[in-house]
């Protein structure tokens, strides 16, 4: 049975890489924003702080809150009302794009690829019209406090800037919800699936052709150093054959230099004792030779 139900699942589309890291930035910009309202709220907007310069000597030099929510056009009314609504939408923000991200992980089933693509389309339209409902409120409630002259009029204009920026995200991913939904949509992830295939592909030819040359050349060089080798050793064991073949050179006699005229040998006197005969030690008969 599970072979069967592996084989009857539906294939899975994958988006581009582009496509997919959009979406996912707009996620990332849905939780940055929510948390940035819950802190604008708890430092600017749920009370005044300033430093006491009243009458009162032991009060001097400190710093002094008084608690109300800034949302409110008068202190007298409820605190903390519209303070609190605005922390429930940036809560809720935060849960919604929790739950986003669970459905993410959900698609990567081929047997709820298709269910989860719904319910991406289904939270990411939910958010959307929230936060167009927050947003109205929001600004409602600012407009109020701002004509009612309460203090910190930019940060509650910078709050409904976010809360109509957290809308815009959050159109901005029910948009490509549909896209994964529609089957044109569908077609235009294959062809560029398939564009993108095709790159990979001419890049890893190329990549192989380059590696197939560089070894084509290495093996030349190394070929032609062999042969360079093989030559040396030839040359040098045809040196000594050489040598050895060749005939040896004549001595030529003693040439005697112009206007010198050799002498003649004089011949032996009769009785006389050779040269060698004589004893070289003693000098008078050396020198009567």
């Amino acid at each position: 049975m599970a072979k069967d139900k592996i084989a009857e699942a539906p294939p899975m589309h994958k988006p581009p890489g582009t496509f997919t890291a959009c979406r996912w930035f707009f996620f990332c910009a849905t939780v940055a924003i929510a948390i940035g309202m819950l802190a604008l709220i708890d430092q600017h907007l749920m009370g005044i702080k300033w430093i006491y310069d009243g009458p009162l000597l032991q009060y001097q030099g400190r710093h002094i809150t008084i608690s109300y929510c800034l949302l409110s056009p008068s202190s007298a009314f409820s605190v903390d009302g519209n303070c609190n609504f605005a922390i429930a939408a940036a809560t809720v923000s935060l849960a919604i794009s929790l739950i986003w991200s669970y459905i993410q992980v959900l698609r990567r089933n081929p047997f709820k690829h298709s269910k989860a693509k719904l319910a991406d389309l289904g939270i990411c339209s939910l958010a959307m019209l929230f936060w167009a409902a927050a947003g109205i409120v929001l600004c409602l409630f600012t407009d109020r406090a701002n004509k009612a002259g309460m203090p910190h009029a930019h940060w509650r204009n910078v709050l409904c800037v976010l809360a109509w920026l957290l809308f815009l995200m959050f159109a901005g991913l029910t948009f490509m919800s549909l896209l994964l939904v529609t089957r044109r949509s569908q077609k235009l992830f294959d062809k560029w699936a398939a564009a993108s295939e095709h790159k990979k592909q001419q890049k890893e030819e190329a990549k192989m052709q380059k590696l197939c040359t560089e070894e084509e050349a290495r093996q030349q060089a190394a070929a032609a150093a062999a042969a360079a080798a093989a030559a040396a050793r030839e040359q040098q064991h045809s040196r000594p054959q050489a040598a050895a073949a060749m005939p040896a050179a004549p001595h030529a006699p003693a040439v005697q230099p112009a206007g010198v005229v050799a002498a003649a040998p004089q011949p032996a006197r009769a009785g006389a004792t050779p040269a060698a005969a004589v004893d070289a030690s003693n000098p008078f008969l050396a020198d009567n030779v």
